[in-house]
Order: structure tokens, then C-alpha cells, then sequence
């Protein structure tokens, strides 16, 4: 039987931000917010919104930038909307790529340094290296920073460790096969229905809100190598991208459903300071730049 904790979750405001949300052309309210552009023959296509989750802190005010994509996240008032609109080079103010030249990653070689870390996802049946291009937070493994591995468990065939780096070409693949990454921290269910088992260092569920059906729902586990990057997941909830949301809990079956999971964590509410309504008139922007993501 589970057994869930006497006090279930904790709901306490925190002071947030004033965001443009593109998909409204209107303001919302985060902890954070987001700017993510693609490059096609000089024309962006931009998405800007908020996301939750003291678990970003670790990208705060930085980028990850190449010649085709780059996604920010900064925590300055309106911090996003400057860069909405305008039409600059990929190299130019606000962004800062990562590295300085292209990497070689399994057997891609891009030019014009588009190719800034190497990803390997290794199951026991086949591996896949490549470039990582995963430039937005819309799955589990978006919070992978360079030099990090993690083993994450959805279903009984996919139980696939990834790891990430940038310290030259195919770093990955000497990494990856020095990774064991087993835990038995606790027991999570995992699957789009739930009806099987893992053991890891976390449980998280991952859906779409609202969800429309249970195959928009993932469940599993996550266990981290906390040599190379200590704390890379925490309890805690996140909205992410096109309306996911995450939570990442380490009891027992705390991933049951999202409703569920939410009482094992504290949920921090972003609180604004100003009202995000269509009556207010657009201010000056924050116009500082973010740091260079890895340095």
C-alpha cells in the first residue's frame, strides 16, 4: 500500500516575473522567462513565454546558441520581449554560442560551428551519437547540462542512458561507457498506463496540460551520476514548453498521476509584481545580456 506523508505538499508564493507570452501577445507571469528562435535565410520564427520551477536556476540568464537555434532564459522584467521580433545575426548582442568551434559527433560534421556538444543516448541493444540540437525544455532529458549523464527508464524497452558534453569531438562516447548508474532509491511506476515498475534515484511523471488521454503521459525513473553534475534533478514541479508539465519526486509511487505527484513536492507559485492584463501598457524591456550558458 502507499503511504503518503501526512503533510503533502507545501503551496507558498515566490516573487516571479512579468513575461511576453507570443502565443497571446500578451504578458504572463513565471519564475522565468523564455525566448526561443530558429534561423531559416534570415528569418526568425520566435516562441516566448514563462516557465515554473526553482530548478532552473541553473540556466539563468544564459543561452544555448548555434547558427540555426537558440534558446534563453533570463529573470529581468519583460527580459524576453526586446528580442521577439528583431532580425539579427545568430552571433550579434544577446546571444553568445557555446563554443568557439564546430565538434565532430559520431559522424556528423556541421560547419559554421552548429554542432556546439556531442549527445549519446546507449541502450544494451544499439547506441545513437550525434549532435545535441534539443535547444527547448519539452522532454525529460532537457535538463542535461555538458558533462552530465543520466539514466532515464519510461518502459520496459526503453532504458537508455544519455550523456552530453563539449570538451571535443566525440567526448561522448568514452563517457558513456563509463557509466553504471544504478539505484534502488526508490520504486516508480513507469509506462503511459502505469502498470509497471523501476527503481532510480527520482520517479517523474511528464504530460501535456490539459491532458487529452493517457498516452500523453509518461512516467518512469531518473537516476544521476552525481559526480560529474551534482544535483542535475531535484524534487520539485516545472512547466515547460507547448504546455508540459513535469514533476520530479523521490517517494515511493509518487508518480501515479499528476494531480498525485504534485503533493509529494513543494509548489512554488510565482507571485508578480505588476498585473499581467491587456490594459498594460508595454514598458521598456530589461535589455541585459545573458551570460554565456557554460562557462
Amino acid at each position: 500500500m502507499l503511504l503518503v506523508p501526512f503533510i503533502l505538499s507545501l503551496v507558498a508564493p515566490s516573487i516571479a516575473v512579468v513575461c511576453y507570452d507570443f502565443a497571446t501577445d500578451n504578458y504572463c507571469c513565471g519564475d522565468y522567462c523564455y525566448l526561443y528562435r530558429t534561423n531559416y535565410s534570415q528569418i526568425y520564427v520566435s516562441s516566448a513565454g514563462c516557465v515554473q520551477g526553482r530548478g532552473y536556476s541553473a540556466f539563468e540568464n544564459k543561452c544555448w546558441n548555434s547558427n540555426s537555434r537558440s534558446f534563453c532564459l533570463c529573470d529581468g522584467y519583460h527580459c524576453n520581449y526586446p528580442f521577439v521580433y528583431k532580425q539579427f545575426r545568430i552571433d550579434e548582442n544577446f546571444l553568445t554560442p557555446w563554443n568557439n568551434r564546430s565538434l565532430i559527433c559520431g559522424k556528423e560534421k556541421v560547419d559554421n560551428n552548429d554542432c556546439v556538444a556531442c549527445k549519446q543516448i546507449y541502450t544494451s541493444e544499439y547506441s545513437l551519437s550525434g549532435c545535441w540540437r534539443d535547444y527547448s525544455f519539452t522532454r525529460v532529458e532537457s535538463f542535461m547540462q555538458p558533462q552530465s549523464c543520466v539514466r532515464i527508464r519510461r518502459n520496459e524497452e526503453e532504458n537508455d542512458i544519455h550523456c552530453l558534453c563539449d570538451t571535443g569531438d566525440n567526448c561522448d562516447r568514452r563517457l558513456v561507457h563509463e557509466q553504471k548508474l544504478q539505484s534502488e532509491a526508490v520504486t516508480c511506476l513507469m509506462g503511459r498506463t502505469g502498470n509497471q515498475t523501476c527503481k532510480g534515484d527520482f520517479c517523474f511523471i511528464f504530460t501535456q496540460s490539459p491532458s487529452r488521454n493517457k498516452w500523453d503521459t509518461e512516467r518512469g525513473c531518473i537516476t544521476n551520476n552525481e559526480t560529474l553534475r551534482p544535483g542535475l534533478y531535484q524534487p520539485g514541479y516545472f512547466t515547460l514548453m507547448s504546455k508540459y508539465e513535469m514533476v520530479v519526486c523521490k517517494s515511493d509511487e509518487c508518480n501515479v498521476n499528476m494531480k498525485k505527484a504534485k503533493k509529494f513536492v513543494t509548489i512554488t507559485e510565482p507571485s508578480c509584481p505588476v498585473p499581467a492584463s491587456p490594459t498594460t501598457p508595454r514598458p521598456e524591456p530589461v535589455t541585459g545580456r545573458p551570460a554565456t550558458l557554460w562557462t
